[in-house]
């Protein structure tokens, strides 16, 4: 079961559904992600870099988060409020839902 979903508000702008528990991952994707090429094209590449073992690890830093990837997990922390939650989550599960998000922004 995906853990977002991708969809166009009444303005047309681009969001996410989520399942309680993963507001943050909403959040990163809203608005660190949205429909940025170059974003897209970092993360594309870093998820191939670090999963055919590249780099152990990488990172990118956004307007409000931190993502760090690994080989195993993934951890995104908010940089403006250290009180913020952050969210912490299997590499291959984060993997499925950028491609997720990714071919919804190709439509």
């Amino acid at each position: 079961m995906p853990l977002i979903k991708p969809f166009r508000d009444n303005k047309g702008r681009l969001k996410a559904g989520t399942i309680p528990g993963y507001d943050v991952l909403r959040d990163f994707f809203e608005t660190e992600i949205g429909e940025n090429p170059y974003i897209i094209k970092d993360i594309s590449k870093i998820l191939s870099t670090v999963s055919i073992n590249q780099n152990e690890e990488d990172e990118i830093y956004g307007n409000i988060y931190e993502i760090l990837f690994t080989k195993h997990k993934i951890v995104i922390t908010n940089m403006c409020d250290d009180n913020a939650p952050g969210l912490e989550m299997e590499f291959a599960t984060f993997k499925e839902e950028f491609n997720t998000w990714l071919l919804f922004v190709k439509k």
